[in-house]
């Protein structure tokens, strides 16, 4: 696959910094095995308990986010890494400025932009993971290096969520943290 993130960093002329500080030039290709959703998020996660899987990821992005396209790039393009999350989550792509409709966990009907504010979603990219049982476990925000993405699957995978919560504080990340049922609708 073609590397934009590359691209857009080859047109920087030198200055790393502003590879970030400017949307990309074309539209982000996720990856081809990101669920085909039909945002109806009950439905989603009956889909996930069905496939005996751990549950989904919501991953909350923008068309054009350099921080998106470099998180895609670094922990999608290593295929252990593609696969474990494949067999364990169903994961689903919510625009946070799109006008899809989407239906909420509770049944509410939301437009993607809506539905991201709702679950305080509006920094890209966020990645929301939620258990079979529809309840928000944790939320990742900012860019994740592949080896905090793998520590936190393995987290819910491994069900460590109900003894202890994930270590926030590493330099890999801007925010991590355990969430309440309060955030999703």
């Amino acid at each position: 696959t073609q590397n934009l993130f590359a691209e857009q960093a080859v047109s920087t002329a030198g200055k790393p910094e502003a590879i970030f500080s400017q949307p990309l030039k074309k539209n982000i290709i996720e990856p081809a095995w990101f669920k085909l959703s039909l945002l109806d998020m009950q439905g989603d996660i009956d889909d996930a308990k069905e496939a005996k899987k751990s549950g989904i990821i919501l991953y909350f992005g923008q068309k054009r986010c350099p921080y998106c396209k470099k998180f895609l790039d670094d922990n999608f393009s290593d295929q252990k890494l593609s696969r474990y999350t494949q067999k364990n989550f169903d994961v689903i792509s919510i625009n946070v400025r799109g006008t899809r409709m989407v239906t909420g966990f509770k049944g509410k009907t939301f437009s993607e932009r809506k539905f991201a504010y709702s679950n305080k979603a509006s920094l890209t990219p966020t990645i929301i993971f939620f258990g079979t049982d529809g309840k928000p476990i944790l939320k990742l925000v900012g860019y994740q290096s592949p080896k905090k993405f793998r520590s936190a699957m393995r987290f819910i995978v491994e069900k460590k969520y109900r003894k202890k919560k994930f270590v926030k504080g590493n330099r890999d990340s801007i925010s991590t943290y355990t969430i309440s049922d309060k955030t999703s609708q």
